[in-house]
């Protein structure tokens, strides 16, 4: 409170030094020699105009309310005249004791007596309402409006300058004045000044200056302020000291020597008049504004709700007639003082209370309070013309953009200082950050490989809760294990650590393996991923475990922000770069949000939430590797309808090409022996057990390869990539081994891997991996796409060995112990069958010779069948296997007589190759376990159909049927029998399709084969 008090008490004293300092001035005029008329009559006979300049026509004219009187009328009759001080508003004069209306018309007369020279004088006007007419000697020199005794005049408030060729003597100067709007009355305002024409244009040449200047010097600031504020929303005191400038430049081009009129002549002075009215309002509401947002802490909120409140209202008064709002101008001036002492009260008080700069403010507030009380000394005469210099308002402006850049600079100083604190800080945070992963990365990798085993562990009786805490358990460790790896990566592209070692990539394999990897991971989302990158895109220069990364990071932000929908991969070419984008129907990310997406450590707020855990790093890491291969990144994206990444990499040529490529061999000689260059396929045939196809894109390790394995006796096929891979294999049956490098062009190690486990089982052409990253997201993706081994390259010589002979036995084994299966089927004739068969023979011995013949040529082709051990062919046709069929239902129909009902529906027209022993062992088992325990017996009905693409082996009986318990044991092969296990498994080995069993527990059982054309030739 006793601040308060002190500083008003200041201002106070401020108030009165610029008031004694006004007086001072106008003393000073006062006393000045300027001649002032006296009942009507200026003596000027001796006056020097070439040395004084013009004299204001000030002190005592004639006066003629209520009619407009001409020469002539002075010349005919004397009209008795009253004498007026001038300048002064007509409403200040008394007739009768009362004083004069406002409204009204008048004429004003002065006889001036000059030297005895011709010459030519002039006269300029300032402010005379709202119409007048000037004459002399009877001429007319110049008008403003149109004057009349009526309101049907024409105002018209603008200044003019005339000139006239004068003889000396005396001069008779009459002006017609009326007003029938202007509230605060109408006459002669301003003085009107005359003189010689020299003075007089230096006198308006002055005015127009001033004028140009404080328009000029308020707009330029006003703008630069704006356009300030754009750079700083939050600093609003700018905002409003912009609005003070430019509705100040306007006020000033609306006073004056009303600048507008000279720019927009047409327009109606009514307009006019509420544009001056306007503009004055706005000024006040402006600086009111100013005022408290740059002193909220001191300001009084009430003051300024007053305040603003007679701004508004002043505002909306404009929209009322002339007559009506310029009555408020008594109420505008006041509202105008108190905005200037308020704001010389709160300089003061903020400087007493030690506010930075408020120096600057006292001063800027005192200029424009005596800036503005010098204006309207002026207006009303009391001060000569143009005796305020236009650098008051400029200093107002420029001691408040003084305090404005203090401020900006104190706050700059601050940042600074913050800033070198906080690097500080953020040093010791990415000290401790590395420190805090590395030692995380141990224990963590414990707790994901423990919760991975017991969920494995399938003699774990786990609850259904216990084995959503260890999923989540799973997941959650997987995802900190990758943000532990992402502040790694972050802290050494901060420090400039961290090295790429770009080569020829193929993006189309790097993206498929991505999606496969994600397709195994998001099973639970109905999401779609689409690899559309074209297999013709060129190759790409990256480092490949990079760029693994920067899909891995980009899908997996397309996958977290998308709960239903498509992802998909898009590829092109643009320039000399490769173009990538990942597209998603996810949720979308606002316009604004764009650049701050890439930033370290931002999230969405929308997207932070339990659902999608994470803490921004992804994108960032993703935007500085792209930059780092010397690409760029940029995001497209509609909130509620998805967003697109694209991203740029270099494409792969001859100028770039990095000589460190990924070596296959840790033995360097081995490499430095190979031979860069040789067509493929490339085939080392020779006598050997095994065959080997190795696939890779650099022809060195291709080289290494074929002399490692022709080291160890095998026959080698080489190709150069996926495509050439397949038709090695669709060539050459007899292939033992594939040996796949991960990444190649066009084709992927993934893609050949799959294409190959459609059409073989893993123990049947086993598959190893090379790749150079050996990642667990590759490991993984390399077992799910059915590989049977994995290696990291560089490779050491022993271990492929090793590897690849390990592979070899396996496949060897499974064989052998199919082989044996077979063997055993063939030779699992029991005792009892052929007890009763020959018993069967023995009896009809004595009845049908004939039909004992036939039964034992069945016997003899039936046994002969079986006991063929050494049937090397793996393949029989399909009229063999029926021929067997038929001499073990020649055979059974003998002994089981009219129990056992056959009937063959066989298309004569099919021919294909079959496994030994398909048919057979599900036509015995139909005969044993379906017929023999039905003691009415049954039909069995061998059917061979075609269609375009498949052929249909279905053997049906109406025997005693499955149980259901023992039909799921032989589906899902846990059944204990050899015969449709073994047939069962050879089918999946040669055509990739199963038995299919149907039946029902007393009414029947049917097993159907489904051979695709397709894997038959």
């Amino acid at each position: 409170m006793k601040t308060r008090l002190l500083a008003f008490f200041l201002c106070i004293l401020a108030f009165i030094g610029i008031f004694y300092g006004i007086w001072w001035m106008m003393n000073k005029f006062n006393h000045q020699t300027s001649p002032r008329s006296q009942h009507g009559f200026l003596d000027l006979s001796t006056w020097d105009f070439t040395k004084n300049g013009a004299v204001p026509l000030t002190g005592e004219w004639e006066f003629y309310p209520n009619q407009l009187l001409t020469h002539h009328d002075f010349v005919v009759s004397r009209p008795t005249p009253e004498y007026v001080p001038v300048p002064s508003p007509w409403n200040r004069y008394t007739r009768n004791g009362k004083s004069l209306s406002p409204f009204g018309s008048a004429t004003y007369r002065l006889q001036i007596k000059l030297p005895h020279a011709e010459k030519v004088f002039g006269l300029k006007t300032s402010i005379i309402r709202m119409s007048n007419r000037i004459y002399i000697n009877g001429k007319q020199l110049g008008a403003s409006g149109i004057p009349k005794t009526n309101a049907t005049y024409s105002p018209e408030n603008t200044p003019y300058t005339r000139y006239t060729q004068l003889s000396g003597g005396v001069v008779e100067i009459l002006v017609h004045v009326a007003n029938y709007d202007y509230a605060p009355g109408g006459g002669i305002i301003d003085p009107i000044y005359f003189g010689e024409q020299t003075s007089i244009a230096a006198l308006q040449n002055k005015a127009l200056l001033f004028d140009s200047i404080v328009i000029t010097s308020m707009t330029i600031m006003g703008l630069y302020l704006f356009g300030l504020y754009t750079q700083r929303r939050s600093d609003l005191f700018l905002l409003y000291f912009a609005l003070y400038c430019l509705a100040a430049a306007f006020y000033a081009a609306t006073h004056g020597e009303k600048i507008l009129y000279m720019f927009v002549p047409s327009i109606h002075y009514y307009v006019f008049a509420k544009l001056q009215f306007f503009s004055t309002s706005i000024t006040l509401i402006g600086l009111t504004m100013y005022t408290y947002y740059s002193f909220r802490e001191l300001c009084s909120k009430w003051v300024i709700r007053i305040c603003l409140a007679v701004g508004i209202f002043l505002v909306a008064v404009v929209a009322c007639p002339l007559s009506v709002h310029s009555r408020f101008e008594i109420l505008q001036i006041t509202f105008a003082l108190y905005t200037w002492m308020y704001l010389t009260y709160m300089s003061i008080l903020a400087s007493i209370r030690r506010v930075e700069g408020t120096f600057y403010l006292i001063f800027s507030s005192l200029f424009l309070i005596m800036y503005t009380i010098m204006l309207a000394l002026t207006s009303i005469g009391y001060l000569p013309l143009n005796i305020v210099p236009p650098f008051w308002p400029v200093l107002f402006i420029l001691l408040h953009s003084l305090w404005m850049s203090l401020r900006f600079s104190n706050a700059f100083k601050k940042v600074e200082e913050l800033s070198v604190k906080l690097l500080t800080f953020d040093k010791r945070k990415d000290e401790f950050l590395a420190k805090t992963s590395h030692e995380l990365r141990t224990p963590l990798h414990g707790i994901i490989n423990i919760a991975e085993l017991l969920l494995q562990d399938k003699k774990e009786d786990l609850e259904p809760k216990q084995k959503e805490g260890l999923v989540a358990i799973h997941l959650i460790g997987k995802r900190l294990a990758t943000l532990i790896n992402d502040i790694v990566d972050v802290s050494k592209i901060k420090h400039g650590e961290l090295r790429i070692y770009p080569v020829p990539v193929d993006t189309r394999a790097v993206a498929q393996m991505i999606i496969s990897f994600f397709e195994m991971m998001q099973k639970e989302k109905q999401l779609l991923l689409i690899n559309q990158i074209p297999n013709d895109l060129p190759l790409a220069y990256a480092d490949e475990n990079r760029l693994k990364q920067i899909f891995y990071n980009l899908v997996d932000n397309a996958i977290k922000y998308t709960d239903s929908g498509k992802v998909e991969l898009l590829g092109y070419v643009e320039g000399n770069f490769v173009t990538i984008s990942v597209k998603d129907t996810g949720t979308g990310i606002p316009a604004e949000k764009f650049e701050e997406i890439f930033d370290s450590f931002h999230q969405l707020e929308d997207h932070m939430t339990s659902e999608n855990p994470g803490i921004g790093l992804g994108l960032s890491i993703t935007k500085q590797l792209i930059e780092l291969h010397g690409g760029t990144i940029h995001v497209q994206s509609t909130v509620g309808e998805g967003s697109c990444f694209t991203f740029t990499l270099p494409i792969a040529n001859e100028g770039n090409k990095d000589i460190q490529e990924h070596t296959l061999f840790t033995d360097a000689e081995s490499a430095a022996t190979a031979t860069l260059s040789f067509s493929t396929p490339y085939k080392l045939l020779k006598e050997s057990t095994y065959t080997v196809l190795v696939v890779d894109d650099e022809y060195s390790n291709l080289k290494v390869l074929l002399d490692a394995l022709d080291s160890m006796g095998h026959s080698v096929i080489a190709a150069k990539n996926g495509q050439e891979a397949l038709d090695m294999l669709h060539s050459h049956p007899t292939i033992d081994l594939v040996i796949l490098d991960l990444m190649m062009p066009r084709m992927s190690g993934l893609d050949v891997c799959r294409t190959i486990r459609a059409t073989h089982k893993l123990t049947e052409i086993p598959v190893l991996i090379l790749t150079a990253a050996g990642q667990l997201g590759d490991i993984v993706a390399s077992f799910e796409a059915g590989a049977n081994d994995f290696l990291q390259k560089p490779v050491a010589l022993p271990e492929l060995k090793a590897r690849v002979e390990s592979l070899l036995l396996l496949k060897k084994s499974v064989q052998e112990a199919l082989q044996h299966e077979l063997d055993f089927l063939q030779a699992q004739i029991t005792p009892h069958f052929l007890y009763n068969t020959l018993n069967t023979v023995i009896s009809l011995s004595y009845k049908d010779v004939e039909k004992m013949r036939e039964i034992i040529n069945d016997l003899t082709y039936y046994l002969r069948a079986k006991f063929d051990f050494h049937n090397q062919e793996r393949l029989i046709p399909l009229a063999q296997e029926l021929e067997l069929v038929r001499a073990y239902f020649g055979i059974e129909e003998v002994r089981y007589g009219t129990r056992l009902r056959v009937i063959f529906e066989i298309d004569e027209t099919v021919h294909c190759l079959l496994p030994p022993l398909t048919i057979q062992p599900l036509v015995e088992n139909a005969v044993r376990h379906g017929i023999a325990p039905k003691l009415s017996g049954g039909t069995i009905t061998l059917s061979i159909s075609q269609t375009i693409d498949m052929i249909y082996i279905t053997v049906a009986d109406d025997g005693v049927g499955i149980a259901e318990s023992r039909l799921k044991e032989i589906v899902v092969g846990q059944y204990k029998g050899v015969g449709l296990q073994n047939v069962d498994k050879r089918l999946q080995n040669f055509y990739q399709c199963r038995l299919q069993i149907e039946s029902s527990d007393q009414t029947g059982t049917t097993i159907t084969i489904a051979l695709p054309k397709e894997k038959l030739r």
